[in-house]
């Protein structure tokens, strides 16, 4: 996941996975450290909740990257 704010990164991942166990890291910065990108790691339990997560990680005008 790519943004420009870490802590608003990952809050906007805590609260969307609120019920899944989810591990978050920092990852890179871009040469002038105005992106950043998280490593996101989460088991769902089904395609319906992967595709719900990934909509509502999209969605979020503080994220511009969901791999």
């Amino acid at each position: 996941m790519v943004g420009a704010d870490r802590v608003i990164l990952r809050e906007i991942i805590t609260a969307a996975c609120a019920e899944l166990t989810v591990t978050i890291s920092d990852s890179r910065s871009s040469a002038t450290g105005r992106y950043h990108s998280l490593n996101v790691e989460v088991t769902v339990p089904d395609e319906t909740t992967r595709l719900a997560l990934y909509r509502t990680l999209t969605s979020h005008p503080e994220v511009k990257i969901v791999l």
